[in-house]
């Protein structure tokens, strides 16, 4: 499904700017002019679709691990806990509450800007995805093999 998410927007991006200046340096744009970095638009876009992919697995593995240890429902209503209350939260104003959502987390945009462009966040981020889904599978099918004769 994500797959092809991904490819409607990259033949949405052929379609309204074409994908002849792909190789062109992001600074070109003005959004990212001020910034310190220097890649190209091509590599930016693939950038982007590589952490909101790395968000989605992470939200998956953490649906893993709460599936592993409880029943459908239950599963089903924590799940949409974790995903939609940190977004409730900062809609009333829980300015904090943004950080704990995949949704944000996922968006290289809002990171550089709130970071003035500081790319830290482009490397750590990933890095915390990574190691939570790990942590997430391993528990998941540690107590998924302990409970699998149920």
């Amino acid at each position: 499904f994500v797959t092809v998410s991904y490819f409607t927007r990259i033949l949405q991006i052929h379609h309204l700017y074409g994908l002849t200046n792909l190789d062109a340096d992001i600074r070109n744009l003005t959004f990212f002019s001020a910034y310190d970095f220097s890649i190209s638009i091509g590599m930016y876009i693939a950038v982007v679709y590589i952490f909101q992919l790395l968000s989605v697995f992470a939200v998956s593995c953490l649906i893993f691990l709460v599936s592993s240890f409880s029943n459908r429902f239950l599963t089903i209503i924590i799940s949409a806990i974790i995903i939609l209350l940190p977004y409730v939260f900062y809609l009333f104003g829980i300015v904090q509450a943004k950080y704990f959502s995949a949704a944000y987390l996922g968006n290289i945009n809002n990171l550089l800007i709130e970071n003035d462009g500081n790319i830290a966040f482009l490397i750590i981020t990933p890095i915390i995805s990574v190691v939570s889904s790990v942590v997430c599978i391993a528990l998941g099918f540690k107590n998924w093999c302990k409970t699998k004769k149920r």
